[in-house]
């Protein structure tokens, strides 16, 4: 479909919020789906590019309470991006979703714990945004490391959904010097040394490296996690093939997923 732009903002450094008018996605979205976008830069880029949808966008002047758009947070790392960041409100670019499956935190009691790194933590707003409905009776976490403070976003709004923040950055220009398994570990023996805390569920996004880390982390603290994977894609509805990925669960065979369509949201048992 064909939308327009209804604002566009420069966060920080290379990052930047885009907001769609959009109301058909935004009303049958949930929180880890995506969508494909292709703005009017002609046959250069060529395909399409993937965004996770940040968070649904409702007008201050509507007196509906249905959203009217979503919104995007990216990155300018190509120049695909490039030419996104360069557009102006009102612009028209066209978008297919929201597609591929999301997150499910549909369940008994549990802590929510968030992990990103860097723009990874872009789908996990939205689902925030759904929790707040929840009424938890534990303090959700947020894990997010950066390489340094630019790469830190979004701290305001998990603030004001309560959670507890856990923050570093490589060059230790925000939070404590590290990588953030530095701090999810700690966490995590003390939860395990405290009995009468429930389940805690791993929902995390971020580079591929770290991915692999927290499906190895919960395994060893027999913890359901649920990752959202970044991919590169072509089509964004499984016929391609172009971003097909190998998982594999403890003590089975590899299996192989189209992050398009079987994600980008796994959920991976430590059973």
């Amino acid at each position: 479909m064909t939308t327009k732009i209804r604002e566009i903002s420069h966060l920080d450094g290379p990052y930047y919020r885009l907001t769609l008018d959009c109301a058909d996605i935004a009303r049958s979205a949930s929180p880890g789906q995506f969508v494909m976008v292709k703005a009017n830069w002609g046959a250069d880029p060529l395909l399409r590019r993937p965004f996770s949808i940040h968070r649904l966008w409702m007008s201050s002047n509507s007196r509906s309470r249905e959203p009217e758009g979503i919104q995007i947070l990216f990155r300018v790392a190509g120049k695909g991006t490039d030419r996104l960041a360069a557009l102006a409100r009102g612009a028209e670019i066209d978008i297919i979703g929201p597609l591929g499956r999301g997150f499910n935190l549909k369940r008994p009691v549990f802590i929510p714990v968030f992990i990103a790194g860097g723009i990874g933590i872009a789908p996990l707003l939205f689902l925030a945004d759904q929790l707040k409905h929840d009424n938890l009776l534990f303090q959700p976490q947020l894990f997010l490391g950066g390489k340094t403070a630019q790469d830190i976003l979004c701290l305001e709004d998990f603030k004001r959904y309560d959670f507890s923040l856990h923050i570093t950055t490589e060059d230790g220009s925000m939070g404590e010097r590290g990588v953030i398994t530095d701090l999810l570990l700690p966490y995590l023996e003390k939860v395990k040394n405290s009995p009468d805390m429930p389940k805690s569920i791993l929902c995390a996004c971020g580079p591929s490296a770290l991915m692999s880390e927290v499906i190895e982390i919960s395994r060893r603290y027999h913890m359901t996690c649920q990752i959202s994977m970044e991919q590169r894609m072509a089509c964004g509805v499984g016929a391609c093939l172009g971003c097909v990925i190998e998982l594999k669960e403890a003590e089975k065979s590899l299996r192989y997923q189209r992050v398009c369509t079987e994600g980008p949201v796994f959920e991976l048992n430590p059973y």
